[in-house]
């Protein structure tokens, strides 16, 4: 599996930010790198995606920014997802966005998931949503699995 490099939200490294990490880090991981931001940490993680040389693909939870905060287009080769909850406040802000990167280009995913909590897969806060965050999970590492697949080697 690819390397994530993994930007928290505003609340800091919580307890449930670790698990997360976790586990993605029980996968195998391999040395390319996949940029995953939570919230307010999806700025670092999509400017890395959208403008680092070797970018493998990009996770943004809870926010999207316009595609040209950061460039004119989003990469052809970098896929991307983008989660959020349909009734979120905060990611309402970012709908549009995200839906705006979703029509550029067919590398890029939108799940939208059902309710107004923000934050919903970070275990250790209030707003945790145990079926939204199993069903982020899945997605997040069906992701990782086809980033890596499309990095395979091929043997002759």
């Amino acid at each position: 599996m690819a390397e994530v490099v993994l930007y928290h939200h505003v609340q800091g490294l919580t307890e449930g930010v670790r698990s997360f990490a976790d586990e993605l880090r029980n996968e195998a991981i391999r040395p390319e790198s996949v940029y995953a931001g939570f919230s307010f940490g999806v700025m670092v993680a999509q400017r890395l995606a959208q403008t680092r040389p070797g970018a493998r693909g990009a996770l943004l939870m809870y926010s999207c920014l316009p595609v040209s905060e950061f460039g004119d287009a989003w990469p052809e080769a970098v896929p991307v997802q983008v989660h959020g909850k349909n009734a979120d406040p905060f990611f309402a802000e970012d709908l549009e966005a995200a839906q705006a990167l979703v029509d550029s280009t067919d590398r890029a995913e939108l799940f939208l998931y059902p309710g107004e909590e923000h934050l919903f897969a970070d275990s250790s806060l209030p707003a945790y949503d145990a079926a939204a965050a199993v069903l982020l999970t899945e997605r997040v590492v069906a992701f990782l699995d086809a980033v890596d697949a499309e990095n395979e080697p091929v043997n002759d």
